[in-house]
């Protein structure tokens, strides 16, 4: 899925002191199905920069 990607930062379903990540692409949402609470969230992360940080990641090992 090459292209452009939006990622965007919430609070973890679980625990709303962390951070998770949602990603988009071509007007459509992934579905991690991570939590049963939120399908389209992935991770928890301590802070936002952490959980953009993990997008990124995520994005660039979809492309490849």
């Amino acid at each position: 899925m090459k292209g452009s990607h939006d990622i965007t930062v919430w609070h973890c379903p679980i625990d709303p002191s962390c951070y998770s990540f949602a990603l988009g692409y071509g007007g459509g949402i992934a579905s991690f199905k991570e939590y049963a609470e939120d399908e389209f969230l992935s991770g928890s992360f301590e802070s936002p920069e952490a959980a953009l940080a993990a997008g990124i990641e995520k994005v660039k090992a979809i492309e490849n």
